[in-house]
């Protein structure tokens, strides 16, 4: 199954998580803007802020490491961009993401890849998303069919939101109390559409929020700061196509350059304060 087919499984409503492939849109930022009332995003000028001094700002290089299923393609080299600005430092950045990769299955690797624990271990900067395949019960998969019924309440994710409270543990204990900015995203949905023609809109939006606060439970729990990519690209309603916003690109699904910057720019206005367990 290809990372295309995935995504309209579980962004159309989730049976995979939202793979981001490189997509220009046609949509110049200015449109964008207008239409939704969020500020076209570009890297100058850069967004007015005052992050928190840390340990991690005197240094002169960071490593940032992007451990997620393939909606964060393209957000890293963004964020890093925003890094250097913020905080005067060269960031080597490491893009780690994987077509389709769930919670469950990062979890694995960080627990026995060495190639990659390395590389936590050295990262000062970590972004994190995994989608809930493997670790969600129940009917929560919102692709259209005959006779369809959604079973997803909030306790179909309770075991996704436990993977997730343990990825960011490995995360710690890789990094032996260095200080360390963590920040995790939440997910996007870019076939509304779909979703809206088949009926299915008021089911699976349910569905996905649920889902979306368990990652905030989770990372609320460990105190990890969190994107919130579904409000900014779905409407802080989550009632809006991203495609009709210029956030997605030419395959219909995944982003364009334009939604990899308001992503960056979520991220960005997390600050750069370390996590304290």
């Amino acid at each position: 199954m290809n990372n295309k087919e995935e995504l309209l499984e579980i962004a159309a409503i989730l049976v995979t998580a939202i793979a981001i492939l490189l997509g220009a849109c046609g949509t110049s930022p200015s449109a964008v803007a207008t239409a939704t009332g969020i500020p076209a995003l570009s890297l100058t000028p850069a967004l007015q802020l005052n992050p928190i001094p840390t340990a991690t700002e005197t240094m002169k290089e960071l490593d940032l490491v992007i451990l997620s299923d393939s909606s964060l393609l393209g957000v890293g080299k963004y964020y890093a961009a925003y890094i250097e600005e913020d905080l005067n430092a060269t960031v080597n950045l490491h893009d780690e993401w994987q077509g389709s990769l769930s919670a469950k299955t990062l979890l694995k690797q960080l627990q026995k890849e060495e190639r990659l624990r390395r590389i936590l271990r050295d990262s000062e900067v970590v972004v994190y998303f995994g989608n809930p395949v493997g670790s969600a019960t129940g009917d929560w998969s919102c692709v259209p069919r005959a006779n369809y019924v959604k079973d997803c309440s909030p306790e179909t994710f309770s075991e996704y939101q436990a993977t997730l409270e343990a990825i960011v543990e490995e995360i710690l204990a890789l990094r032996d109390g260095a200080p360390t900015i963590i920040r995790a995203t939440d997910f996007y949905v870019p076939v509304l559409t779909q979703w809206r023609e088949a009926g299915l809109e008021v089911e699976c939006t349910r569905c996905i929020e649920n889902m979306v606060a368990a990652v905030h439970e989770a990372a609320a729990a460990q105190n990890i700061p969190v994107a919130r990519v579904y409000d900014a690209l779905n409407g802080p309603n989550h009632d809006v196509d991203p495609r009709d916003m210029g956030y997605i690109g030419a395959d219909d699904i995944h982003t364009s350059d334009l939604g990899q910057q308001v992503i960056a720019s979520l991220l960005r206005e997390l600050g750069y304060e370390p996590v304290v367990p």
